[in-house]
């Protein structure tokens, strides 16, 4: 499994589930595991309510879906003395395109820098981050109608 700009040993490490229930159907290609979700695999750590794994009849990973109140991510990139952290009411993580999006009071930390807003979209290969309404809804509106309001940026200065 390819994890969120993880350290580049970790998807050599076994992925590793724990949850109050699963239910994993090969046919439909999904599995949902569900109560005090954790995922761990290398420095990759992520924490949810539920977690839907979306694979295709290879059986490989292609995308995955965390709902909490709220999720939280973590991993630890190479090169970087500190982990991304991000948390949020929903994650979506596609692996082919190697994006994070996060919805529903989104903050993701790099370094010391941090972003909040409705909606975060993280692309990993590129490191760019985008939030706000421009992020994925170009309207500014979420799944309730409501306006996703401002975003909030924290850049620490260069030491």
């Amino acid at each position: 499994m390819q994890t969120l700009q993880a350290r580049s040993d970790d998807r050599q490490k076994p992925l590793q589930l724990e949850a109050d229930s699963a239910d994993l159907n090969k046919g439909k290609g999904i599995s949902v595991y569900q109560g005090n979700v954790s995922l761990v695999q290398g420095t990759t750590h992520l924490q949810a309510d539920k977690l839907v794994l979306y694979h295709n009849a290879q059986l490989t990973l292609e995308k995955m879906e965390a709902f909490g109140k709220p999720v939280h991510f973590r991993t630890q990139p190479d090169g970087q003395a500190k982990p991304v952290r991000a948390k949020a009411r929903h994650m979506r993580y596609d692996l082919q395109r190697q994006q994070l999006i996060l919805t529903g009071n989104s903050v993701l930390r790099q370094n010391q820098n941090t972003f909040s807003s409705e909606i975060i979209t993280y692309d990993t290969i590129k490191d760019i981050v985008k939030a706000g309404k421009t992020a994925k809804n170009p309207v500014g509106k979420g799944k309730t109608g409501k306006s996703s309001g401002r975003v909030k940026v924290v850049i620490q200065p260069k030491k």
